[in-house]
């Protein structure tokens, strides 16, 4: 969760370069090695719902991004 811009900026990046694989482009088939580690739960930032921020008006700057491992 993030409640800034700012904040928001870093987890995206870091999200990315976490879900992206290393193997070089090109070849025929993945790395193991090399193979990305994490992916994204869902595309993208979700955002409070209405009736969330009805109930919690700070929730309104809120952004939620979400990865999951895949490899060891």
């Amino acid at each position: 969760m993030s409640f800034q811009s700012l904040e928001d900026k870093i987890v995206k990046n870091f999200f990315t370069q976490a879900t992206e694989s290393k193997t070089p482009l090109g070849l025929p088939v993945e790395i193991k090695a090399l193979s990305a580690k994490f992916s994204l739960v869902f595309n993208g930032s979700q955002k409070a719902s209405e009736d969330e921020i009805s109930d919690n008006s700070r929730a309104k700057s809120v952004r939620l991004r979400a990865i999951q491992r895949v490899a060891a």
